[in-house]
């Protein structure tokens, strides 16, 4: 049986011999996996924000009819008539200040909440400062890790946003992703900074459920108890909240997927017709192989493995790309105030890679085909 080494080594060479081809090739393999990681780190995003805690027992009260935090005004004298209602374990007040409400990557979203629930009702654990330091200034903040690290901000630091300037007491994580890229401060300071008449208006109440009680009861009897008030609520569990907040972003990322594979598509026929152009060219030299005694298999497998190297060559950049664009750089993209982050996990790299080199594997089997056809007089006959 002919070794199959020769055949590794005359494709590598010829490869290198073909400089601007080989990079032009691996870069459009790279592309792909670089928007393919992209795309599924956004979409892992949506899955997490909406797969928090408990989410099923928070509840959401809103303004009625309004789609952006920027509109959601509620009396904060409503935080009384939510608790008098049955099933209602809990009420928090949150007033919500962000730089924009349709989706943008330079999101800087505020939460005001009384001081004493802040910590209790986001179940924060501190990675760096702690609650005293929180409590004992006025324009005390507790930053998200996530916000942290994207901003560089460290436990002392101040900064400023529009009409609101804080200083950092304290680093948090928080088994719910979203609160990882959000500021907490005191919700009167928050108030007070943002507009003085804003005083005794919320965007939001959080509401927390008992156990044993019905969620959409208590979304019912809230809506309801607010009615005939001047601030008609709606009320939704926060998984239900967050999810037609970001519907947004969920038609844009239907619509990177079919980019994306359409991509993915004219990646097949890049690289189907590089390893065309190159058998073409090597005829002559397939033609000495066939008379050494290889066959047209193994011409074949040339002409797979040649795809093969391009797919494992760009794979291995796009996905270093992409792990490092999404590190350094922490991206996330926020709707209405609530932020997804993009993340390359390791299972999110290793799908898209090796989705991307089966395609290109299979862009190898037509020129494969095509090499392992050759007659030896008429390969050798080429010019």
């Amino acid at each position: 049986m002919r070794s199959t080494r020769p055949l590794i080594r005359w494709i590598v060479r010829h490869a290198a011999r073909r400089r601007l081809r080989t990079s032009l090739t691996v870069v459009g393999v790279a592309a792909a996996v670089i928007l393919l990681v992209l795309v599924d780190g956004l979409s892992g995003g949506v899955d997490r924000a909406l797969s928090s805690g408990d989410a099923a027992r928070t509840l959401i009260v809103y303004r009625a009819n309004r789609y952006c935090p920027q509109t959601s005004v509620l009396p904060q004298a409503h935080g009384a008539l939510i608790g008098a209602q049955d099933g209602v374990e809990a009420v928090v007040p949150v007033r919500v200040f962000l730089n924009n409400c349709r989706a943008n990557l330079d999101v800087v979203s505020f939460h005001g909440m009384p001081k004493g629930d802040a910590v209790r009702a986001r179940d924060l654990e501190f990675v760096a400062g702690d609650a005293t330091a929180f409590l004992a200034r006025a324009d005390a903040a507790l930053v998200g890790e996530r916000f942290a690290a994207r901003t560089r901000l460290n436990v002392g630091d101040s900064f400023r946003y529009g009409r609101v300037g804080v200083t950092v007491a304290g680093i948090t994580r928080s088994g719910d992703p979203v609160n990882d890229s959000l500021v907490l401060t005191d919700l009167t300071f928050l108030q007070r900074q943002v507009e003085a008449k804003t005083l005794g208006l919320v965007t939001q109440f959080e509401v927390r459920v008992a156990n044993g009680a019905d969620p959409a009861a208590v979304a019912r009897a809230i809506d309801e108890a607010a009615a005939s008030t001047q601030a008609p609520t709606s009320t939704r569990p926060r998984n239900e909240f967050r999810a037609r907040a970001i519907g947004e972003l969920r038609e844009l990322l239907q619509f990177a997927r079919w980019f994306v594979f359409a991509c993915v598509a004219m990646l097949v026929v890049l690289v189907a017709n590089t390893v065309f152009l190159a058998v073409t060219e090597r005829m002559r030299e397939i033609g000495v192989l066939l008379a050494l005694g290889y066959g047209g298999g193994h011409v074949a497998f040339a002409a797979a493995l040649e795809a093969t190297l391009f797919g494992v060559l760009g794979t291995t950049v796009g996905a270093a790309v992409a792990v490092i664009v999404t590190a350094r750089l922490d991206l996330t993209l926020a709707v209405e105030g609530i932020p997804v982050d993009v993340v390359a996990s390791p299972t999110i790299v290793t799908s898209a890679s090796a989705f991307t080199i089966g395609a290109c594997v299979l862009a190898g089997l037509v020129p494969a085909f095509i090499a392992s056809r050759a007659r030896i007089v008429v390969a050798l006959g080429r010019a």
